[in-house]
């Protein structure tokens, strides 16, 4: 695990993060970062009617509240299992607000400075839209395994002939 002047050092680097270097959920951080990971961005907020911090790393988001008389509440969600985030500025005093889909579950974070909830939702949008990006197939490889599926069916109802079928198999797979 990172050591707090670690993860002080990477904060301060932060286009946000050096107006909270000295708030106890950085403090907080030093227990729950895994030793490679990396801090993109952080930002204050409130997070079930308690102040403290949304952390996005290069891995995972990680909501912290450091609470009164030395607890904490930590939750995070990897960019993976995330299925979707919303920004929205809140009226009457332009706030901003944060929501974060997770398989069914909402986690809201309010109370944010607009600027800060917009720079960290895009971040977030982009991490997940990295991850999204390497887990799917090509929409064009997808239609060449369809093709060989129903190849398959009709060189197994005997449609075509085994010549048939190892011709055209040969063209779909030269194809990707």
């Amino acid at each position: 695990m990172p050591s707090v002047e670690e993860i002080q050092k990477q904060v301060e680097l932060l286009e946000y993060g050096n107006k909270l270097g000295k708030k106890a959920e950085i403090k907080e951080l030093s227990k729950f970062l895994l030793p490679e990971e990396k801090i993109i961005a952080i930002a204050r907020g409130r997070y079930s009617k308690v102040t403290g911090s949304i952390v996005a790393t290069d891995s995972r988001v990680i909501l912290i509240n450091k609470i009164t008389f030395g607890g904490s509440k930590f939750e995070d969600f990897h960019y993976s299992k995330i299925t979707s985030i919303e920004n929205e500025k809140v009226p009457p005093l332009l706030l901003g607000k944060i929501k974060i889909n997770v398989a069914g579950n909402e986690a809201t974070i309010d109370q944010m400075k607009y600027e800060e909830s917009q720079y960290i939702s895009k971040l977030i949008r982009e991490r997940i839209e990295q991850r999204a990006g390497t887990n799917q197939v090509k929409p064009s490889e997808n239609d060449v395994f369809a093709k060989l599926e129903k190849l398959k069916e009709l060189y197994e109802k005997k449609i075509l002939t085994e010549e048939e079928y190892q011709a055209k198999k040969n063209e779909l797979l030269s194809s990707i």
